[in-house]
């Protein structure tokens, strides 16, 4: 896509799209910007591009510049911004500050990166493995306290007789 338009006349054009995202989700807005020396008058004029990310509030923005090195110059820039909300708006403005003629955008994509976990929750996992280790020493602490010292059946306590039926 040209956002400088068909015309090449300033302000430059953009474009807004609204995403679903998850709260406290990093994502990573990648994209390719495009310039050309064939459509600046002087043959040296940068691409400028502004491109932003907002949920509640603005969550990441910055201008990305390329000065063109041929016809079909491109590069692949990034914005990460972590989510506050379950949509967020991405955007890109063509910069009209720049003198370029061609400021080209394509393969855009956001992906997520991770997720940060409410504070103050334990995993499922972590509390199973917990609650196994606490039955693990339980259940090793009831059988020493079934076996006397020496007595490696376990049948006979130190404080009473063995049982008839257990020991023969």
């Amino acid at each position: 896509m040209d956002l400088t338009g068909q015309a090449n006349n300033k302000p430059y054009g953009g474009l807004e799209q609204t995403i679903t995202t998850t709260p406290g989700t990093t994502y990573t807005l990648t994209f390719a910007l495009g310039s050309s020396t064939y459509y600046n008058n002087s043959g040296s004029g940068a691409a400028g591009l502004y491109a932003s990310a907002t949920g509640t509030v603005l969550l990441a923005s910055s201008l990305f510049t390329l000065a063109p090195t041929s016809t079909n110059a491109w590069t692949t820039e990034t914005l990460g911004f972590t989510a506050d909300s379950t949509s967020t708006t991405i955007e890109f403005l063509g910069d009209s500050s720049f003198t370029s003629e061609y400021t080209g955008l394509d393969n855009v994509s956001v992906t997520a990166q991770s997720s940060t976990p409410p504070p103050g929750v334990p995993e499922p996992a972590s509390v199973s493995l917990l609650l196994l280790g606490l039955g693990g020493l339980a259940a090793a602490r009831r059988r020493d306290r079934r076996a006397a010292p020496g007595d490696a059946t376990g049948c006979g306590r130190e404080s009473r007789p063995a049982r008839q039926d257990c020991c023969s």
